[in-house]
């Protein structure tokens, strides 16, 4: 059950230091980071790029967000792959550790 926790943990500490970044970003560039993004407060700031996020990190991607200077599109291929690279690892050790006979 630890193992379990421990990758959930894992994969939202994942998708909160790319929110981390964007939000960086945002303060930098303001409104040329993402498409279709709300700028009018601050909540709604933080839910559109946590779902940006997570659609990136899943692989699911919507598309209804896009990233638009290079930094927000090196940042956005960086999670991706580091989703789906956390995604094969942990599955793998998961699948090691249950089918593992001791």
């Amino acid at each position: 059950m630890a193992l379990i926790s421990g990758t959930i943990v894992g994969y939202l500490l994942l998708i909160e230091i790319a929110v981390r970044i964007f939000l960086i970003l945002l303060l930098m560039d303001g409104k040329n980071v993402l498409t279709n993004i709300d700028l009018e407060n601050h909540t709604s700031i933080y839910i559109d790029l946590v779902y940006y996020c997570t659609n990136t990190a899943t692989s699911i991607g919507f598309s209804n967000m896009l990233p638009i200077n290079q930094n927000a599109k090196m940042i956005t291929s960086l999670l991706a792959l580091a989703g789906q690279f956390y995604l094969v690892i942990i599955m793998s050790m998961m699948i090691r550790k249950f089918t593992s006979k001791k």
